[in-house]
């Protein structure tokens, strides 16, 4: 299942949306860089190649880098 969320960095007070599935949602919600983050809707339709983009982005944010998870992301 894909969840689109919305969130927020600690650091930047812009809102972000992107698409994750339920495993990335877990891992998102605990970096210690997301201050804020709402589900907006279930049930998308999953898109592969997104959701292992989303991954590695998740995986650099716990490096400490935003930067993909930005430009992954909807600006709001």
């Amino acid at each position: 299942m894909v969840f689109k969320i919305m969130y927020k960095f600690q650091d930047d007070d812009k809102s972000y949306t992107c698409y994750v599935t339920h495993s990335q949602y877990i891992n998102f919600k605990n970096l210690p860089s997301i201050k804020e983050i709402i589900i907006l809707k279930r049930n998308q339709m999953e898109m592969k190649q997104y959701e292992e983009e989303m991954q590695r982005s998740i995986d650099e944010a716990f490096a400490n880098s935003t930067s993909h998870i930005k430009n992954l992301s909807d600006e709001l």
